[in-house]
């Protein structure tokens, strides 16, 4: 939370949510892409050749938009694109004086930036899958690098990893965003209580919802260890250096699945 609050002093408060939504969103494409990749069983070094060139420059492209759009450029007088993440942030510089703006106002506009920021996350998955794809289309049907079987294995992993993307970085964003902005939330909350105005608390995520979140991570953690059991069973002696890298990737996915599980318990209890 340091780094958080010493990003949101300096840059702005959507920006420091920004930053941190992505280190998780780095983390989850490699481990969305790497489990969907297992189950590629023609040309596999070819396809992944393709995924490890492209991947990194598509994150880092919609990564630079996602940031601008959050008001990484606030200090330079460009700020963040929605009017309530700017008002917010001014709120937050302000040390969070609302007395110029409506209380209840301020308060949903820290509350819907965790959905908000779910939203952006799930449209930042889309958009890397859309260009996961058309990759596919140029290599096949204008550049001929790919047969029509390898540009089926190609859409299909691209498919694959995107549910898994969306799933669980959803699940992360919407965790992270509610932790996150919490303290803020909560003393807003107590101050339009204390001027006497009633105000119902949002609540963002419920016990349901929750358990739904608990299922899903263990869902894509049992289907990890399966990737990883369909890539040994393809073995030959010249891949055994991979499969042990892929294991690696796989077991660190899913104890990564595992603690964002644990944190969604914990919010429940």
């Amino acid at each position: 939370m340091r780094l958080f609050r010493f990003l949101a002093r300096n840059i702005s408060y959507t920006f420091a949510l920004a930053f941190m939504v992505s280190i998780a969103a780095w983390i989850e494409a490699v481990l969305s892409y790497a489990i969907a990749s297992s189950f590629v069983l023609v040309s596999y070094y070819k396809i992944l050749k393709l995924t490890i060139q492209w991947l990194p420059l598509y994150l880092m492209t919609f990564t630079i938009i996602f940031f601008i759009a959050y008001g990484f450029l606030t200090p330079a007088g460009i700020p963040a694109i929605i009017k309530r993440h700017r008002r917010l942030n001014a709120i937050y510089k302000n040390k969070m004086d609302f007395k110029d703006y409506s209380g209840k106002d301020i308060y949903g506009d820290f509350s819907d930036l965790v959905m908000n920021t779910t939203t952006a996350a799930v449209l930042f998955v889309t958009s890397i899958a859309v260009s996961m794809a058309g990759l596919a289309f140029y290599k096949y049907y204008s550049s001929g690098e790919m047969t029509f079987v390898e540009f089926k294995y190609m859409i299909k992993m691209t498919v694959l990893a995107t549910i898994i993307f969306i799933l669980i970085l959803g699940i992360t964003v919407h965790l992270m965003a509610e932790y996150i902005t919490n303290t803020e939330r909560a003393f807003l909350y107590n101050e339009i209580l204390r001027q006497g105005q009633l105000i119902r608390p949002h609540a963002l995520i419920n016990v349901a919802v929750n358990f739904i979140f608990f299922v899903i991570i263990m869902m894509i953690s049992l289907f990890s260890f399966n990737a990883i059991v369909v890539r040994i069973r393809s073995i030959d002696q010249g891949q055994l250096q991979l499969v042990v890298l892929f294991g690696v990737i796989v077991v660190t996915g899913a104890l990564y699945f595992a603690r964002v599980n644990a944190f969604s318990i914990l919010r429940i209890l």
